[in-house]
This record gives C-alpha cells, sequence and structure tokens, in this order.
C-alpha cells in the first residue's frame, strides 16, 4: 500500500508538469526566434512584441505564446499600436513549471515609406517563475523593460541603416538584486540556463532588439520586450538633398525688352509675403497690372549681380493680376540682375488669354530677352 501510494503520488506530480494552465493560448504568433527576412523589394517589414514564451521541454507540447504584438504578420511594415497602459495586464502564462506576469506594456510600429520603419515594445513589472533542474524554482523579477529597433534612410545611400537598443531597470534574481550595466550582458543562471539582457541580433538586412532573453532547456525560451526592423531590396530614395535654403531679399528695376515692345517695371520679393509686391507690364494696345503673387523664389547663377550686395541674381515667380480690358488672367515671370550698366539683365513674361467664354481679350504676350534700356537691381536681406 506504501508503494502504491508513493506511486500515485509520482503521477500526480508528473501530471501537474504536463497539464498546462496556460492563458492566452489562443493566440500564438511564430515561433521564430527572430522574423523572417521576407520584406519584398524595396520595402521595410517590422514588428513589436511585448512577450513571447516559445515552450519546449517539459512544456514542449504548448503552442508559442504571444498575446500583445503591433504588426504581427511582420511583413510589410505598418503603423499599428497595441497597447494596454492599465494595470490588469496579469499572467501571461500560468504553469507549475513556467509562470510569467507582466502590467503595464505597449507595443508600436512606425511605418514611413522612403524614410524609416520604427517597432518599440516596453513592459513594466515582469515577474518570471521557472521550474529548474533540481525541481526548485527560480524567480526573475524586473521593473521596467523597453526596446526599439530601426531602419532609417540616411543621406546618400539607397541602404538603411540599422539600429537596435534597450533598457532594463531594476533586476532582481531570488530576491537578490543585479546589477545591469548598460550594453549586452548575458547571466548563467545554475540549473536554470542563460539570461541574456540588451541582446541585439543583425543579420540579413535585420535588427533584432530583446530587452531580456531567458533561454532555458527545461521549459523553452521567454522573450520579454523585443523589436525587430527588417527591409528588402532598396527602400531608401538614395540620395537625399536638402532643400536649399530660402533666400530673402527683392528686386527692383525695369525697361524695354529687346526686340520687342513689351516694357515693365517691378518691385518684387523673393518671398512672396515678406513685403510688397508690385509689377506692371506694358504692350502694344495692352498692360498687365499684378494683383496678388501665387509663388516666387531666388536664386544665384552664373551671373554677377555686382552692387549692391546680393546672395542672388535671379527671381522667378507666378500670379495673378488684371488686363487692361478689366480681364483677369495668371502670369508667369523671371527678372534677372547681370550687374551695371543693365545689358545684361533679362526680362521674361508669359500671359495667357483669360478664359472669358464667348468674349475675347487681347490680354496675351510671351517676351524674354535681354534689356535695350533699363536696369535690374538685385537687393539682399538679412
Amino acid at each position: 500500500m506504501k508503494h502504491f501510494r508513493s506511486l500515485r503520488r509520482f503521477i500526480a506530480i508528473l501530471a501537474a508538469v504536463l497539464l498546462p494552465a496556460a492563458l492566452f493560448a489562443g493566440t500564438p504568433a511564430s515561433a521564430d526566434r527572430r522574423a523572417s527576412d521576407t520584406a519584398p523589394s524595396g520595402h521595410f517589414s517590422c514588428r513589436a512584441s511585448v512577450a513571447r514564451v516559445e515552450p519546449d521541454g517539459v512544456i514542449g507540447f504548448l503552442p508559442t505564446i504571444e498575446p500583445f504584438v503591433a504588426n504581427k504578420p511582420n511583413d510589410p511594415c505598418v503603423t499599428e499600436a497595441d497597447q494596454n497602459l492599465l494595470n490588469t495586464v496579469g499572467k501571461i502564462i500560468d504553469h507549475v513549471a513556467l509562470g510569467v506576469d507582466v502590467k503595464i506594456v505597449y507595443a508600436d510600429t512606425v511605418n514611413l515609406p522612403g524614410k524609416k520603419a520604427v517597432a518599440e515594445a516596453g513592459v513594466a513589472k515582469v515577474r518570471i517563475v521557472v521550474l529548474n533542474a533540481l525541481g526548485l524554482h527560480t524567480t526573475i523579477e524586473v521593473e521596467v523593460l523597453t526596446s526599439e529597433a530601426r531602419a532609417l534612410c540616411i543621406p546618400n545611400s539607397n541602404v538603411p541603416n540599422l539600429r537596435g537598443r534597450s533598457t532594463v531597470v531594476g533586476l532582481r534574481i531570488d530576491g537578490l538584486d543585479v546589477e545591469v550595466p548598460r550594453g549586452e550582458r548575458s547571466i548563467n543562471i545554475p540549473f536554470v540556463g542563460t539570461l541574456y539582457l540588451n541582446k541585439t541580433i543583425t543579420g540579413n538586412n535585420e535588427v533584432a532588439q530583446r530587452a531580456l532573453w531567458l533561454d532555458t532547456s527545461i521549459v523553452g525560451d521567454v522573450i520579454v520586450a523585443e523589436s525587430i526592423a527588417d527591409f528588402g531590396g532598396t527602400p531608401c530614395p538614395g540620395t537625399i538633398v536638402k532643400p536649399p535654403k530660402r533666400i530673402h531679399g527683392w528686386m527692383t528695376g525695369g525697361g524695354k525688352v529687346a526686340g520687342s515692345n513689351v516694357t515693365h517695371g517691378a518691385r518684387l520679393e523673393c518671398e512672396e509675403l515678406d513685403g510688397p509686391n508690385n509689377l506692371q507690364v506694358n504692350w502694344q494696345g495692352n498692360g498687365f497690372h499684378l494683383l496678388s503673387v501665387a509663388g516666387s523664389g531666388c536664386a544665384e547663377t552664373a551671373l554677377n549681380q555686382e552692387k549692391p550686395d546680393a546672395n542672388f541674381d535671379t527671381l522667378t515667380g507666378n500670379g495673378e493680376g488684371r488686363c487692361q480690358d478689366g480681364s483677369v488672367t495668371t502670369a508667369k515671370w523671371t527678372l534677372t540682375d547681370g550687374g551695371e550698366p543693365g545689358t545684361a539683365d533679362s526680362f521674361e513674361i508669359t500671359i495667357p488669354n483669360p478664359d472669358l467664354g464667348n468674349q475675347s481679350s487681347s490680354c496675351a504676350v510671351h517676351v524674354s530677352g535681354l534689356l535695350d534700356r533699363g536696369n535690374h537691381q538685385a537687393h539682399g536681406r538679412i
């Protein structure tokens, strides 16, 4: 009878180890330790996971458990959030061989095509209770874990830069505080396995950042705060040209375009909102008076504008004005300052006929050329 009771106790213990009480088992994700490199050519992939249990050993019959994931499919990268910022998350798995509790979690992914892909995950109050080889339990507790992985386009390259970083704060093993230095660290826990902290895994156009990774053959892997960024092909545009610095100044002057009967007088700003803008154009039988400027800009070219000092010699713009016959139409213009006495200065303007339905208008002109009488002056503004 005594041996029978011992046998029955042994069977009960064996059943407790093998029969799970796992929560969230209905939402398994990929059991791959790293997301596969399947990003399509020219695109980013990304993934952020709060916690994942990949069972092995005595609980190897369980599916992967991963309840909070942003962009679970990984490929392609999409902007997504899976957040629970309330203190109600509770248990990831509750088994005699392994228990994992987390509180206050977040997982986010951000995709900006042609610029970057970002994955971020974070957890507060993590508690892992794992069966060790002696049949006892080891407890691992952490106050805060965060991770981030980025695939970031950089100037003059169509291959993104991969970055991963993470933080681990307040680590205790079986109630004893353990110092966590900056950077990667691995801790051998006797009769359990290896605890990796701030682990960065790179290769095959991918970076996977894990704040905590418990690797044990007894129950498998526990990964907390994992972020992955990946890319396929060349998702970045290559040469990234910074927009030119906006020039503030104005152009004054006027004159007659050589070989034409078109005359003009102007006071125009490089930035249309910087000040008053005036333009009057006259030609045989008609004229144009500027009412408003839609856009304007200045540039420095090979011309030498001489005095007065200015950091540009060419002004272009477009806007709307009224013709001599009362109709309203648009115009585009370019003025240059080629220095004194003005014979190297030029003026170009295009004014289309206004749309008056069945009525006709003579308000249309196009002229381009050097001035044979007149002068333009570029004026710089600090």
